[in-house]
């Protein structure tokens, strides 16, 4: 514990440093991108993508000059960590999964919560997660499992797990229980990033925020979704927070869902949040 140290260079490079790493790996992240590519096919659901189609941030070419010029500058992966998309066309996902395919390097997908979500349709977070995944997300997963999974790039393993929704099931939990159990370097790349006491994180901008819950939800409206529950953060996804910050085998956390770029240390451990629109590039290096 305690061994883990961030750095941002003058030139954006973010570098986290542990003698446990036996050598070093640079991985690109993105997040936040927000295409609302879209065409004839997605006329029916108009009604639910109008608020989030007005920031619409074309990917085709951009992502692609990035990729390469990540490549270039010798990444080894690409971690998509949410909210690629704003919501789940097919013409978005069949851009975003040509990208990924055509990529100089390999790219990892997970969801945020506007990948998955239509504004206005009926149906709990995990309803529409489960129903859109399965309708449109599966082919970013490249036959993988989209709750959650490992990828191993040299001594190091990057473990992708969706907490879009604000909460972990209880299969995730166990999963990432066993997972941290093998004594090598783990990274998690999730999409909201996990509360940090005294960082002043709002609600909205964070996962466990001992506020979080009905009275604290700002958004409902405007998303035109449930509500979140009068119950608050509920036991397994407690757990979860506990088990990520009492990990010794855990480096860090990467992140999307604030848009701006951040680098938050806490309990031995680093929480590196992706700046929207870009390859941030992070070195992880042994000490």
């Amino acid at each position: 514990m305690g061994l883990t140290s961030f750095s941002c260079g003058p030139n954006g490079l973010l570098t986290v440093a542990d003698p446990r790493l036996k050598r070093a790996v640079r991985i690109a992240l993105f997040a936040d991108w927000h295409s609302a590519h879209d065409d004839e096919r997605g006329n029916i659901y108009r009604q639910y993508s109008c608020r989030m189609a007005q920031w619409h941030h074309p990917m085709e070419g951009v992502l692609d000059a990035m990729l390469k010029d990540a490549a270039d500058k010798g990444a080894e992966a690409a971690f998509f960590a949410g909210d690629m998309i704003s919501f789940p066309t097919e013409k978005g996902v069949e851009i975003l999964h040509r990208i990924m395919e055509d990529s100089p390097i390999p790219c990892y997908y997970i969801s945020g919560n506007h990948d998955w979500h239509y504004e206005g349709l009926p149906g709990s977070d995990l309803e529409l997660r489960r129903e859109w995944t399965a309708k449109r997300l599966m082919p970013l997963f490249g036959g993988r499992n989209p709750l959650m999974y490992a990828v191993r790039l040299a001594d190091l393993k990057i473990l992708m797990m969706d907490n879009s929704p604000g909460r972990i099931l209880p299969e995730q939990l166990c999963w990432l229980r066993q997972e941290l159990e093998e004594d090598i370097p783990a990274v998690l790349c999730i999409h909201v990033p996990l509360y940090i006491p005294g960082m002043g994180q709002e609600v909205t901008h964070c996962m466990c925020h001992p506020d979080w819950g009905w009275a604290s939800d700002p958004y409902f409206e405007i998303e035109r979704r449930e509500r979140w529950p009068k119950s608050g953060v509920d036991d397994v996804t407690r757990a979860f927070a506990e088990t990520v910050w009492s990990s010794g085998n855990l480096l860090g956390i990467l992140c999307g869902h604030t848009h701006l770029l951040a680098g938050m240390a806490y309990r031995g451990k680093v929480q590196i949040v992706a700046q929207s629109g870009m390859a941030n590039l992070i070195d992880f290096n042994p000490a």
